[in-house]
């Protein structure tokens, strides 16, 4: 799954999360958080939500328009 960058730019922003927090607290490396941010890696559904819940925001929030998640994924 790919994640929506600009959305996640924006929250983690707003929450005052370097990318580097936002990884760890994630669960995942910040190496790993940077691909997935430039489209060169995709996501598990659960690393999705634990982004998503890091951020606190809908998981379909965290996801390309065309990628969702389903109702299994909602936060």
């Amino acid at each position: 799954m790919r994640l929506n960058s600009p959305v996640v730019d924006v929250v983690a922003t707003e929450r005052r999360l370097s990318n580097r927090q936002l990884a760890l607290k994630s669960g995942v490396s910040p190496r790993f958080l940077a691909r997935l941010r430039k489209g060169q890696r995709t996501a598990s559904r659960d690393t999705i939500r634990r982004i998503a819940n890091v951020l606190e925001i809908p998981v379909d929030s965290v996801l390309l328009p065309h990628e969702p998640l389903g109702k299994e994924g909602q936060k």
